[in-house]
């Protein structure tokens, strides 16, 4: 049997430039004892581009399909990014203990981008529990919801309002 050696550090930067789910979690299993720690995601994400290379995902599959509307391919973006952001954790739906944070936008009146339904809400003094977007959309952390809806406005914008 032929030995490898490997500096700890190149499996580190491999682990954090990979890319890919399947080649990350291959490491962990064969060297359990690196704490492998992705950097600050905030920090590897500027753009599409870098939600395609850190999600492996391949970017044809994220071009407008024939038949398909808008909102229609911001909802599978979307479901992208907070996939990438939460590094693969997926959360709990039903966990009503695990906070889940999705980017909010004031929607301002624009003729030129008029929405498909009506931006009201009535409450009234009662207890009461809403939910507003499905889990996929949503974020473990606060500050990647916050970042996530900065940088990805446009898609977020085609999502809620078109």
């Amino acid at each position: 049997m032929e030995t490898v050696e490997l500096k700890k550090q190149d499996l580190i930067n491999a682990y954090n430039n990979c890319g890919c789910s399947d080649i990350q979690k291959a490491l962990k299993l064969f060297f359990p004892s690196i704490a492998f720690t992705r950097r600050n995601i905030c920090d590897e994400i500027s753009g599409w581009d870098d939600i395609i290379r850190l999600s492996g995902a391949n970017a044809n599959d994220y071009n407008l399909r024939p038949g398909e509307t808008i909102d229609e391919l911001a909802y599978r973006k979307g479901k992208l990014i907070a996939k990438t952001y939460n590094q693969d954790n997926v959360l709990d739906a039903g966990n009503t203990d695990q906070w889940k944070h999705f980017p909010w936008h004031k929607i301002v009146k624009d003729p030129s981008k008029p929405s498909g339904f009506g931006l009201s809400y009535n409450g009234y003094g009662n207890w009461i529990s809403l939910s507003d977007v499905g889990v996929r959309l949503c974020f473990f952390n606060p500050d990647h919801a916050i970042d996530a809806g900065k940088k990805f406005n446009d898609v977020y914008e085609d999502l809620k309002i078109r």
